[in-house]
């Protein structure tokens, strides 16, 4: 090995760098320091032999900040070196022990000589050293409220302990850390010396300190903002959660029962064997110092199980009642040697005489699921997919041959015995001349999916438990095949070097009818557009979609000109749009093929990517505009043109189109050219358009939401509710803080409800928008009273579920504005409520109901920024009727405020309205330019008082 020798080496001490002449190397002829002609690097070479010019490379030296710098790996293409150190070793060290002389406390150097050993992780024995931390609060509370749990796990055994607690505050999680800890010293027999915590207030507090001082116990936490100090139980947290959350979709149970899976997922986690131990030991093992447990009692979590009745025949059950109860195992009991089986109707049953429907071969074709639900002899699972579900099970069977004795029930009624022939009468059998059904075979599949059937799966793998599994794999086909005719996307073998490749998912939905019957079950491509980063080409993303009021306009049009109305519903839009940005994908696995993670290329937009709704936008923009239509500026997703003087109006919301016309020509015109450009599906007359029911009848148009109704009050109440004739009670003033707070799984029960009200109220029912706006307030903190008024609502709905919009009543005539306010009517910051409604030709076209954005001092005020707010409506309006040549005449606003219209009317500054913003002021310059114009109105023929306030019955029913 050749090595070189430097001579003359300096040593300053506290100096932090290695300094290097390149003169004296060349000098001394130890090496030769080079500059590359191409390039800022220089390059360290041998001397130059013996009729040689230069010598052999030695290694790259960079240029870094100014100077150059040994750095990087040295480069030896035809030499043996292994080695080139070009640190002073020995100045190294002597700072080394320099820091460790002051850190020490200056010690003599024949006490540091003897030796100092770095730090070493203490060897506990069980017990002795244990991790806790608080998890939660979970957004559903567990089957008896609980929303967080505390978890402790002994740094030696790894073994753990779980308790669920409602709260963390110290005086809830002390007695629980007090209990654990008690137990863990007790069972593995060694006296705790350490607890081990974060900075949690529930941890570092006088009473856990007090307690921890008088048991001799060392209290050690993390520094502030250093989980990974606390590791060993954040850890723990991560990987039970983990169990909890795959057990729970593995067996479809409710989010609710998350506590009775931490408690079986840390079971299993104590008999699984650990990496920290030799000879696969599990935490069990070494915490008790004994065999594990047999491992064979554990079952799946949510496995549907049979408990057997006990006693045998309770008071009042008959011989040929079922002998066993079906229910879902939820965990294995900690006091007894049982298992904790949910039952319907009976809570949590403990007991050992359980059976499995695992334990039966699934394929087996002689089985099926038995009834032995409850009393009532009926599967309770929310479907009518377990009809003809019978009992095979004698009366005096025992409860180990409940599920050996099952068979399929349509070969059980092939297999029925014949009854012997009688000689003594001939009998002339009766056929039915109805259509033969063929039997229904039932499965376990079926017999034991616990979802509903009206909901679709969240996940590939909750679709294939379903029975309709085989629909929900012909529809991943058929997206498949649609996708392949449209060259969506094409296999690389190359992706460019720091190009993201995303990830993709199947989103499944159900398409229904008005009546809620299932008409398609379709499973759409979805790219995870959450992992896009954000750069330059993603600002333009927004797409937009016709406004509410659009609809409605529309359709007060349509019955005013007698237009026909149809429905167009794009078949995959977004795949129909070219991208014009390189993205690659991955399939997900049910569309891999032998396990091959191809990676594709887009070639066309696919939905969830960030801008597929903006190439579809501009690819259908581009597509009316080649039909002759103009987009509207009023609102971007209306298109219109003039034909023969006639007009014709598309309204475009994402896929959905619909299309207004005199001339029913034209509309097939138009449908047959949309036809030709993209893969579009017709759906004939308006009927059910984004969740609103549309029917024509003597010359009027009716707009409800019926079928949205009435499954947002079956999922509210079940079982039903009484009605009620106004949505809340009259003059209703609530604080935001009045009430017990609701638990969180209520609490999102509220949140949901009033969402889905929301938009129920913004499409077709301006009666009910004051009510959800104030309950919308409450959004934050719900309490059981903010929960008293919102049923109050659903009950007024219960009564008027059939009640929609009617236009064509010609009430007013042309386009009319109403303009009203509750002075001071929050109570918790006194601002005003502004409330309007627009009707065109007797049908309301737009509403609002809202709280103003500052506090008015007077009446006056608050009206005047009402006028406002209702203006800013009319004259958006007003620019669409102009748009499409309905109308150019001023918007005609009635107001019940005698002081706001004078001041309309005749703005001098006073000493009641110069404080007013200035932005409320140009309703006086639009009414100077003749677009609107304000009138006076009494309050009893006030449209829009229902906007602003809480009113009696009869305001409504003069509405």
């Amino acid at each position: 090995m050749h090595m070189l020798v430097v001579p003359g080496v300096n040593h300053v001490p506290g100096s932090v760098y290695n300094l290097l002449s390149g003169h004296d190397l060349h000098k001394e002829r130890i090496a030769t320091f080079c500059f590359k002609p191409d390039a800022e690097d220089g390059e360290l070479r041998l001397p130059a032999g013996h009729g040689m010019n230069i010598g052999a490379h030695l290694v790259d030296v960079p240029w870094v900040e100014g100077s150059y710098q040994l750095t990087g790996q040295p480069v030896y293409p035809h030499m043996e070196y292994e080695e080139v150190s070009l640190v002073n070793r020995a100045a190294r060290e002597q700072r080394a022990a320099q820091q460790l002389h002051e850190a020490m406390g200056h010690p003599s150097h024949e006490v540091l000589a003897r030796g100092l050993k770095k730090e070493q992780s203490p060897v506990w024995k069980p017990g002795e050293c244990l991790n806790i931390d608080l998890w939660g609060p979970a957004r559903v509370a567990a089957w008896q409220g609980e929303e967080m749990f505390l978890g402790m796990k002994d740094s030696s055994s790894g073994f753990s302990i779980v308790s669920l607690i409602k709260s963390k505050e110290a005086s809830e999680v002390l007695p629980k850390i007090i209990e654990l800890q008690k137990f863990m010293e007790r069972q593995s027999g060694n006296p705790t010396k350490v607890i081990r915590s974060d900075r949690g207030r529930e941890f570092l507090n006088s009473s856990l300190g007090q307690y921890c001082k008088e048991a001799g116990i060392k209290q050690e936490v993390s520094v502030p903002h250093s989980q990974e100090q606390n590791g060993i139980a954040e850890r723990f947290n991560r990987t039970v959660m983990e169990k909890v959350r795959t057990q729970l979709a593995s067996s479809c149970m409710d989010n609710r029962w998350w506590g009775e899976c931490l408690y079986c997922s840390v079971e299993q986690m104590n008999n699984l064997p650990s990496s920290i131990h030799e000879g696969c030991l599990t935490p069990h093992q070494v915490f008790y110092g004994h065999a594990p447990p047999d491992i064979s009692r554990f079952k799946p979590f949510g496995a549907v199980a049979y408990v057997l009745k006990l006693p045998r025949h309770e008071e009042g059950a008959g011989k040929l009642d079922p002998v066993s109860m079906q229910g879902r195992l939820v965990g294995m009991s900690a006091m007894s040697k049982a298992y904790r089986v949910y039952v319907q109707g009976h809570g949590v049953v403990e007991s050992c005489h359980v059976r499995f429907q695992v334990d039966t071969d699934r394929n087996s074709d002689d089985m099926i699921a038995v009834d032995v639900s409850t009393q009532t002899g009926h599967l309770d699972h929310g479907d009518a997919h377990n009809d003809g579900l019978i009992q095979l099970v004698p009366e005096d069977a025992d409860a180990e041959q409940i599920l050996e004795e099952q068979i399929l029930v349509d070969e059980a009624a092939n297999q029925l015995t014949e009854l012997p022939p009688i000689d003594t009468m001939e009998m002339q059998l009766r056929r039915s001349n109805r259509a033969h059904k063929g039997p229904v075979r039932l499965s376990l599949l079926a017999a034991t999916y616990p979802g509903s059937l009206r909901d679709p799966p969240r996940t590939f793998h909750e679709s294939q438990l379903r029975p309709d599994a085989l629909e929900w794999r012909e529809a991943i086909r058929v997206e498949k095949q649609s996708m392949d005719d449209m060259q969506v996307m094409r296999p690389v073998s190359y992706v460019p070097r720091g190009v993201q490749v995303l990830r993709s998912m199947h989103v499944f939905t159900l398409k229904k009818d008005e009546s809620g019957n299932v008409l398609q079950h379709k499973a759409r491509l979805e790219i995870q557009g959450n992992m896009q980063k954000q750069g330059s080409e993603q600002l333009e993303v927004w797409a937009p979609t016709n406004k509410q009021p659009s609809l409605r306009f529309l359709l007060s049009i349509a019955v005013e000109q007698e237009m026909h109305l149809h429905q167009m519903d794009v078949k995959s839009a977004f795949i129909n749009a070219e991208l014009d940005e390189d993205v690659y994908i991955q399939l997900p696995p049910e569309l891999e093929t032998r396990g091959d993670r191809q990676v594709y290329q887009l070639q066309k937009a696919v939905y969830g990517l960030k801008k597929a709704p903006r190439a579809w936008y501009n690819k259908l923009k581009d597509l009316l505009a080649g039909l002759g239509y103009q987009q509207s500026e009023a609102d971007p997703a209306v298109y219109f043109q003039f034909v023969n003087g006639q007009l014709e109006i598309i309204l475009t919301h994402v896929d959905d189109l619909l299309i207004a016309a005199s001339d029913l020509n034209r509309v097939h015109w138009v449908k047959e050219q949309l036809k030709g450009l993209v893969d579009i599906k017709d759906m004939g007359p308006a009927s059910y358009y984004l969740g609103m029911e549309i029917s024509r009848k003597d010359g009027k148009i009716l707009l409800t939401q019926h079928k949205y109704t009435r499954e947002l009050l079956e999922k509210f109440s079940p079982m039903g509710l009484r009605g009620r004739d106004s949505p809340l009670e009259d003059k209703t003033q609530i604080s935001r803080t009045a009430g017990v707070k609701l638990n969180e799984e209520k609490a999102s029960q509220y949140r949901e409800t009033v969402g889905a009200l929301m938009y129920l109220q913004t499409s077709t029912r301006p009666d009910l928008a004051y009510a959800v706006g104030l309950l919308a307030r409450f959004f934050q903190s719900p309490t059981e009273l903010h929960m008293d008024l919102l049923t109050s609502v659903m009950r007024y709905l219960q009564t008027t579920q059939h009640f929609g919009i009617e236009f064509g009543g010609e009430k007013h005539t042309g386009l009319v504005g109403f303009s009203d306010n509750s002075y001071s009517s929050d109570v918790d910051n006194r601002r005003s409520t502004t409330g309007y409604v627009f009707t065109y030709n007797g049908g309301a076209v737009s509403w609002s109901s809202r709280l103003q954005p500052t506090v008015a001092v007077s009446t006056m005020e608050a009206e005047y920024m009402a006028a406002s707010a209702a203006a800013k409506e009319a004259l958006w309006l007003r620019k669409l009727m102009c748009e499409l040549q309905v109308s150019d005449k001023p918007v005609h606003i009635w107001g019940d405020n005698q002081s706001a219209l004078c001041v309309l009317k005749d703005p001098i500054s006073s000493a009641r309205s110069k404080h007013i913003d200035t932005m409320h002021h140009f309703v006086w310059e639009r009414i100077e330019m003749g677009h609107l114009s304000y009138q006076y109105i009494s309050t009893t023929d006030m449209v829009a008082d229902i906007m602003t306030k809480s009113t009696k019955i009869q305001a409504f029913e003069h509405v």
